[in-house]
């Protein structure tokens, strides 16, 4: 009868812990009152112990044992209750965002996600201690951090070389305006349009060439250019359904949800991309626009459909930043085409990621679109490699002639 007494407008969480045979309920018009139910169907009103800490409303609860539950807030961040302990979860332990929206545990990952109001989390252990970690390109990055260190500390090169980067910054999108073009592109043919448009899946790795254009003298290396393939709403839906970081959304809903500007250029865009370029930044434009080249290569990582959909949410907190004129990967303002690639894929600590070997650019670090090809060629007997060669188009055969290539022949492609 006691169901019938309270007015419950969120029920327990659904995806509890395995092997969890309690419930917990948040109850009230206000969602201002939270129950546990026992084993035995024993109902206790846990709402007075609870609100001793926090005076916030309850949005969402996840068992996690004998008398133990995850409890979010509306603005007051999250609470592991441990028979009658609360601690706090909040920024010390990765929750940068007080309005906690859901909690779920997926069986399958053994990790368990909190959605925010703003974006999501992620586990990284099944333990409760610093499992939530922000998805946020905001957030700092530990991986990349120890990546990027020694070339932060006592670098003398790169302080000496300052002044060169700052000119860099100020010249070089002039020049990329004004210069000209040898508008010679190969343009693929209708039937190798049609096998990139069967192969290509969500974040797979672009690299393209257009010979003639005068920017490539400042590209060290044969590759000038790298994106990432986000696909169409629908293809987007079908690949990553049904994921538990997405608690029951469909992806293009998270999208829609968190990253509402992308949205609606991905609503627009056929077959998207997201890259940068000297002219806009990054942006999202269709895949046509880096088909109309005289050499295109598609490598496709190894990570699992969950890791490559962070890796598009990381691509998308880029959208609209400037093109970065001084080529360092320590930039935040704005970043270089392969710097998105590479800042999207690396490892953080809401997913896996690819590794990729960077280079010194006047002394301050930096990736190349060629260094996808090069990591490619040096992994490539290995059984650890991290990407596969999806497709391979190259036009030094003959004039007006674009033809597919294999592995092996991609693999001296970095060292033309």
């Amino acid at each position: 009868m006691l169901f019938v007494i309270f007015q419950f407008n969120a029920s327990s969480q659904r995806n509890s812990l395995p092997d969890v045979s309690e419930s917990w309920v948040i109850a009230g018009d206000d969602s201002s009152r939270i129950l546990r139910i026992d084993s035995t169907l024993l109902i206790s009103d846990k709402t007075a112990e609870i609100t001793k800490y926090t005076r916030s409303k309850f949005t969402c609860v996840l068992p996690l044992g004998e008398n133990k539950a995850l409890i979010g807030t509306n603005g007051d961040y999250l609470w592991f209750y441990n028979k009658g302990h609360l601690e706090k979860l909040d920024k010390e332990n990765g929750i940068y965002d007080s309005c906690i929206i859901s909690v779920s545990y997926s069986r399958g990952k053994k990790k368990i996600y909190v959605e925010t109001d703003k974006n999501g989390f992620a586990s990284t252990n099944p333990g409760y201690r610093n499992f939530a970690c922000f998805t946020s390109v905001y957030d700092e990055n530990p991986v990349q951090d120890s990546i990027l260190k020694k070339f932060r500390r006592g670098n003398l090169i790169r302080i000496l070389t300052n002044p060169i980067r700052n000119l860099s910054q100020v010249l070089l999108p002039y020049f990329a305006d004004k210069a000209t073009e040898d508008n010679s592109y190969r343009k693929l043919k209708q039937n190798d349009l049609n096998a990139i448009a069967n192969n290509i899946e969500p974040c797979d790795v672009i690299l393209e060439r257009k010979n003639g254009l005068a920017t490539n003298k400042f590209i060290p290396e044969f590759w000038t250019h790298s994106a990432l393939y986000v696909g169409s709403l629908k293809q987007i839906n079908s690949y990553f359904a049904g994921m538990p970081l997405l608690n029951g959304m469909n992806p293009v809903q998270y999208i829609h949800k968190h990253y509402p500007a992308v949205y609606r250029k991905l609503l627009v865009t056929k077959n998207p991309i997201i890259e940068s370029v000297t002219k806009t930044g990054v942006t999202i434009s269709p895949v046509k626009a880096v088909t109309e080249v005289d050499y295109f290569a598609l490598l496709r990582t190894n990570l699992s459909r969950e890791d490559k959909f962070l890796s598009l949410l990381r691509a998308f907190e880029f959208y609209r930043l400037p093109y970065d004129f001084k080529f360092d990967l320590t930039e935040t303002e704005a970043v270089a085409c392969s710097a998105l690639v590479y800042k999207s894929l690396i490892p953080s600590q809401v997913k896996n990621g690819i590794s990729i070997p960077l280079k010194s650019l006047l002394g301050g670090p930096m990736v190349y679109p060629g260094d996808f090809a090069r990591k490619f060629d040096s992994e490539f007997n290995s059984e650890y490699r991290e990407f596969q060669l999806v497709l391979f188009f190259d036009s030094s055969d003959g004039e007006d002639q674009v033809n597919l290539k294999t592995a092996e022949e991609f693999r001296a492609s970095w060292k033309r």
